[in-house]
């Protein structure tokens, strides 16, 4: 069976398969390439910026090492986030989240993901985020930092991140206000993503890391689904 065409593809850091992860190089790739949405991953820095990173800390990344908390913005960008990857990016830096809202803006829509836990980031990515004009979720493993989020903002759509899908899961996202949940896919079922419907909830599944599993998510026909290779997942949906 052909999957449905509109599912939205979801950028996982950018083109994670080809790319160094969360860099202006894999996002630009990724928007080239047709991505409908970029997901990327945020930070508090010392100085109180939001940086966009996955790790706790710089030293898988980047040339670097320490925790994200522990240095400024300034610091951070001077790192080279590219050269771990392969030679070519060399150069590579981190962003903030204002520098990706601008790559992004009119380009393509966001998946932001709060990796720090803390409650002080809720303003400041609120604020960076303010006016984006397309698609947009902030979503978090954290169930307590995404209830606080929704509460402060409702404006904004907001999921929950899983990695255990079962109904339950369903159920915590619809009592902390969400309008998504994410889960990852090794334990979906047919049966689940019918009762994340009846909940209500839109769904977005994660990580697609290469074409077998492009194929697999899609078979699912959730709202979205996040890749490593977008350029597969729109091959597999007949959109390249």
């Amino acid at each position: 069976m052909t999957p449905k065409a509109d599912i939205i593809v979801v950028g996982h850091r950018g083109w994670r398969a080809a790319y160094p992860e969360n860099t202006a190089a894999g996002f630009e790739a990724a928007i080239a390439v047709g991505a409908d949405v970029l997901e990327c991953d945020i930070h508090m820095t010392a100085d109180r910026e939001c940086a966009v990173i996955h790790d706790e800390t710089v030293d898988r990344t980047t040339d670097g090492s320490g925790p994200v908390s522990g240095k400024t913005l300034a610091e951070l960008k001077r790192l080279d986030a590219g050269s771990w990857f392969a030679p070519r990016f060399a150069g590579e830096r981190l962003l903030s989240l204002e520098e990706l809202v601008e790559l992004a803006r009119g380009r393509a829509g966001l998946a932001v993901e709060l990796k720090d836990e803390r409650p002080e980031i809720i303003p400041l990515v609120a604020g960076a985020l303010e006016g984006f004009p397309g698609r947009l979720v902030v979503h978090s493993f954290h169930a307590e930092l995404v209830r606080g989020f929704k509460k402060a903002h409702p404006e904004f759509k907001t999921g929950l991140l899983v990695s255990k899908a079962d109904r339950e899961s369903g159920e915590l996202a619809v009592d902390l206000g969400c309008d998504a949940i994410h889960p990852g896919w090794w334990q979906l079922t047919p049966e689940l993503m019918e009762g994340y419907r009846s909940l209500g909830l839109e769904t977005m599944v994660w990580t697609a890391k290469d074409r077998a599993e492009c194929e697999r998510l899609a078979a699912f026909e959730p709202d979205a689904i996040g890749t490593d290779c977008p350029d597969e997942l729109l091959d597999v949906l007949g959109r390249r």
